[in-house]
């Protein structure tokens, strides 16, 4: 079984509104720390791709629904290296926006540390900038 990490953040922002926020591409490079190269679309998912210094950065993202469920998968080159599912909740006129990444064969527990706090500082990126 695959180590798994969650994190949650409350957002007071209606779930709808966060959400529209999130899928969104346009909107990544206001709260990532990383810069969007190019968007696509292939057979009907999105993706983002990224220029890093290890490499070119693929994301393939859920298509929009009405779940409120955005999970994607990171890869480097052809490794998979992060599978994230991602859900908005409602909850009265705010919102939870629950975050969970398992941690891949052969990428280290370091990495995978490392990741999730810099994830964590993204998402109290995003939330100040949604309640602001």
């Amino acid at each position: 079984m695959l180590r798994a990490h969650t994190l949650t953040i409350a957002i007071r922002r209606p779930a709808a509104e966060v959400y529209r926020f999130l899928v969104d591409p346009d909107n990544f490079g206001d709260w990532l720390q990383l810069g969007i190269a190019e968007r696509r679309v292939e057979m009907g998912r999105p993706q983002l791709l990224f220029d890093m210094p290890e490499g070119r950065v693929r994301v393939e993202l859920t298509a929009e629904n009405s779940h409120f469920v955005l999970d994607y998968a990171v890869w480097f080159g052809t490794q998979l290296q992060r599978l994230v599912g991602v859900r908005v909740l409602a909850n009265g006129d705010s919102c939870v926006l629950v975050h969970t990444a398992m941690q891949q064969p052969g990428v280290t527990t370091e990495a995978f540390d490392s990741e999730q706090a810099w994830l964590e500082t993204d998402l109290l990126v995003l939330k100040s900038l949604l309640e602001s």
